[in-house]
């Protein structure tokens, strides 16, 4: 009996401008020869279609290892694992989050030194992105909630 093999592998990455992105995919089918490990050769493919992925969106791997994700203010907020030109960057706070993370903060009565002392930054629009995204998601779901202000 053959063994069929299908590796898919897609990729969306924060775009140019505010609120777009890019995306690329790549699927791999085939076969395996009689014995032939599966989990070896599918490591294998599985590195072949995120280098083809990586390759269109111009990605390479980062060489630090991705910390855990995380969205609330109590834990600290995942860097980037890849980055453009093999060097770790982080994309700045855009001008949108600054505006939205303002009126948010304003909405739930949140200290803003608190939030700065949290993230380690002098000022809000020092935040990267991705900081920012955790910083709204976690504000929407206080002022959301009945009780929700602090």
């Amino acid at each position: 009996m053959a063994l069929k093999l299908l590796i898919q592998l897609s990729k969306k990455i924060p775009g140019s401008t505010d609120y777009s992105s890019v995306q690329a995919s790549c699927s791999i089918e085939g076969e395996l020869a009689s014995g032939q490990d599966p989990i070896a050769e599918s490591s294998r493919l599985y590195g072949q279609a995120e280098a083809a992925v990586d390759r269109q969106l111009g990605l390479t791997p980062a060489t630090t290892t991705p910390a855990p994700r995380s969205t609330s203010l109590a834990t600290s907020s995942a860097s980037q694992p890849y980055a453009r030109s093999g060097r770790r960057q982080t994309t700045a706070v855009t001008p949108a989050q600054l505006r939205l993370i303002g009126q948010l903060l304003r909405d739930t009565r949140t200290d803003p030194a608190a939030v700065l002392q949290h993230f380690g930054v002098p000022a809000l629009d020092q935040l990267a992105c991705k900081d920012a995204s955790a910083l709204i998601d976690d504000l929407k779901s206080r002022a959301g909630s009945p009780g929700g202000r602090s």
